[in-house]
């Protein structure tokens, strides 16, 4: 049975019940943060131009929100821009959301030598640290819609650490939706991210953009299904050991003749 306290469950020993009860799961918040790394270049103008913008919190989760973009060319090759926004907001330790979006605008000249955007430099654009006290589950609901030209646009992956967890990216067109769980094996400290993989490098393109948006909600939940470590099932088979030890004692059989 759950119960707003955890898990209660009852057994029986030597004929009678006893309950005991496991405490709830608890999250306790370590850091997050958003950001966006952006850089351009054009074939025969000045060497490539990069900036990125990071916002973070530490123990207190708060809303946050950051935005850069960068332009390299000038007016006789025509030029290429890159940009990226992201925002993030904690409801609780546990749930979340995520709205993220990167892209570029070409507009090269003839013999300008081509040029390049890459948002994935610092693929980073969302990241959450947290500890839990037990088995849990984190769960992502993702949108991810294209506009323009969705080449080279690919859109984010969720990693935990540097594992990644899903293969959502398209290198062709990023727009996809659904959902996605992990299971988290027990107490311990957590890092989860959505890390985008955009980048193009095109010839003298002309009036040509992209760019994609990201909606990202999350919560972590108890896993009720997790099997207890055998050291807990040691000590639970122990405990009811001598519980039915005391019963045996205050319940002596008495022979009669």
């Amino acid at each position: 049975m759950r119960s707003m306290f955890g898990i209660v469950a009852t057994v029986a020993v030597f004929g009678t019940s006893i309950s005991f009860s496991m405490p709830a799961l608890a999250v306790i918040p370590l850091s997050g943060a958003v950001g966006v790394t952006v850089n351009a270049g054009v074939g025969n103008a000045p060497p490539a131009l990069a900036d990125s913008s990071m916002v973070s919190w530490l123990g207190v989760p708060t809303g946050m929100t950051t935005a850069t973009s960068v332009f390299a060319g000038n007016v006789v090759t025509g030029g290429v821009s890159s940009f990226g926004t992201a925002r993030a907001l904690w409801t609780s330790a546990n749930a979340g959301f995520a709205g993220l979006g990167v892209g570029w605008s070409f507009s090269l000249q003839p013999g300008a030598g081509g040029g390049f955007a890459n948002n994935a430099a610092d693929p980073k654009n969302w990241i959450y640290s947290f500890q839990t006290t037990g088995p849990a589950t984190f769960n992502l609901t993702y949108s991810v819609s294209a506009f323009g030209s969705p080449f080279g646009l690919h859109g984010w992956n969720l990693f935990e650490g540097a594992n990644q967890l899903t293969n959502l990216t398209n290198g062709s067109d990023p727009t996809t939706a659904g959902t996605f769980s992990h299971a988290i094996g027990g107490p311990g400290v957590y890092t989860f991210s959505l890390q985008n993989g955009a980048n193009i490098s095109a010839g003298d393109l002309n009036d040509y953009s992209g760019q994609m948006s990201g909606e990202f909600s999350w919560e972590i939940v108890e896993n009720f299904g997790a099997v207890p470590e055998p050291a807990t099932w040691a000590m639970m088979i122990l405990g009811f050991g001598l519980i039915g030890a005391q019963m045996r004692r205050r319940n002596p059989v008495t022979a009669t003749a």
